[in-house]
């Protein structure tokens, strides 16, 4: 049986069968506090979509995960069923056809057998199709991908083609401080920022406070390396770092899985 995300019934039944959920969650005066950080931490030489996960920086990693947690657990609690947070970030379109990002998997955070991690996406201002809102494949979570490793996440574009066919795709445009809850096992992209303006996303990645949090290193084309992480992973390591002082699980190696034609062959169309 799946662990419970959720403490209210229906909103777990909608998680269920889509991989996702929206909600409001962030106030003025919190979106106002997480505005004054992003401005107060960004360095400002990024140009395309970049996430804060992957700054060279612990330091500003550590900063950023501080801040945003902090700013975001107490809305979160309301509404998931003891989690906790693993990771705080903002994700980013700088305004051009660059920060387009295609479908994709996030990488796993914890072995999603019985369970689900969580992201929390919330912008600090409206967003929609134009500045680059959300998209997911309502429904994808269930394909079964549970073993993802940082670059193994993106498809190809007959791929993409492939899953139009079998998934109905979602746009999210939001407004300020309202939130996209989703399973990291949905399939999700976005559209180009082509305003003038910045787009800046709080993001929110949460895992049951019982789970033991794992990453899945990339070995070779057909390897991951799995490691057992702490809190302090994702400041300590930036993705893809090629060595690591983090104890292996006993299951030393698995096979990625990752958004290919051959896996998804077999799959019937909703």
């Amino acid at each position: 049986m799946r662990r419970i995300t959720f403490k209210n019934k229906l909103l777990q039944k909608s998680f269920d069968e889509n991989g996702y959920v929206v909600a409001p969650l962030l106030q003025s005066n919190q979106l106002t506090a997480l505005e004054k950080v992003y401005k107060r931490l960004d360095t400002g030489n990024s140009s395309g979509f970049h996430a804060s996960i992957l700054h060279n920086s612990a330091e500003y990693r550590r900063n950023v995960h501080g801040q945003v947690s902090e700013l975001m657990i107490g809305a979160a609690d309301g509404y998931l069923d003891n989690y906790r947070a693993l990771s705080g970030q903002f994700v980013v379109k700088e305004p051009g056809k660059r920060s387009f990002l295609p479908h994709h998997l996030d990488w796993s955070f914890i072995d999603e057998t019985n369970q689900s991690s969580v992201a929390i996406w919330c912008p600090l201002k409206d967003v929609n199709h134009e500045n680059g809102n959300l998209t997911v494949l309502e429904g994808s979570h269930n394909i079964g991908l549970t073993k993802r490793g940082f670059g193994y996440t993106h498809t190809e574009r007959k791929v993409q083609d492939f899953l139009s066919q079998r998934f109905k795709e979602v746009a999210f445009p939001l407004k300020a401080g309202e939130s996209l809850f989703y399973d990291h096992r949905l399939i999700h992209g976005s559209p180009p920022n082509l305003s003038s303006l910045t787009r800046v996303v709080s993001l929110l990645i949460l895992i049951p406070t019982e789970a033991q949090s794992l990453y899945y290193h990339r070995k070779s084309e057909k390897e991951l390396e799995v490691y057992k992480t702490d809190e302090e992973f994702y400041f300590r390591y930036k993705m893809g770092e090629p060595k690591l002082r983090l104890k292996k699980l006993a299951e030393k190696t698995v096979t990625p899985n990752y958004i290919s034609l051959e896996q998804l062959s077999s799959l019937k169309k909703n």
